[in-house]
């Protein structure tokens, strides 16, 4: 038996299922490339943890973004302390709204959206929003949103463990072509 890894690229020492283009980098290049957009701002919780990839994400929009001149600006904020209000206040009196906003998830973007109406700011003749994680209250907000099928990752997590435990090697291109986050393109972008 062996040891399998989930990478953003092969490793000599593992069988790896290589995640090719995370949620983060999937993001930044449907805002950047695909909208134009070179004002966007990152919104993640203030204290986030290795296990739930906002620095994951946020490092894979920042290579993206930088690759492609935009400006990037990571806002670290608690949800539950309405601190969103004060950044959406402070953007507006500055005049420096950002063109879109990618949120760590679907939770933060909805939370944005709602703050955004209240303070007359339309989406998204005004601002681009996408989330993170396909949730269901997305869909029904018709939120933009990017993920990770984690049932196909799963499947493909068993199907790779089995064939480890038989002795047999895993097809990296094959893995790599399952491990690619999904864009759901909604209302909240133009």
């Amino acid at each position: 038996m062996g040891i399998l890894l989930m990478s953003d690229k092969p490793v000599r020492y593992a069988s790896s299922l290589v995640m090719s283009q995370g949620v983060g980098e999937v993001a930044a290049r449907f805002l950047i490339e695909k909208k134009g957009h070179r004002r966007i701002a990152y919104l993640a919780p203030p204290n986030s943890n290795s296990y739930d990839f906002a620095d994951t994400k946020y490092h894979e929009f920042m290579r993206i973004s930088t690759k492609f001149g935009a400006t990037t600006e990571k806002i670290n904020f608690d949800l539950t302390k309405g601190e969103i209000v004060k950044i959406v206040q402070n953007w507006i009196l500055e005049g420096s709204l950002p063109s879109a906003i990618y949120a760590y998830n679907d939770n933060y973007a909805i939370a944005l959206i709602s703050v955004l109406s209240k303070c007359g700011v339309r989406v998204p003749e005004d601002i681009d929003v996408v989330g993170t994680d396909n949730t269901d209250l997305g869909s029904i907000l018709e939120l933009t949103t990017v993920f990770l099928d984690i049932e196909k990752l799963a499947k493909r997590a068993a199907y790779s463990v089995v064939r480890l435990a038989a002795g047999k090697s895993l097809s990296s291109k094959r893995s790599r072509n399952d491990l690619v986050a999904e864009l759901v393109e909604r209302k909240t972008t133009i």
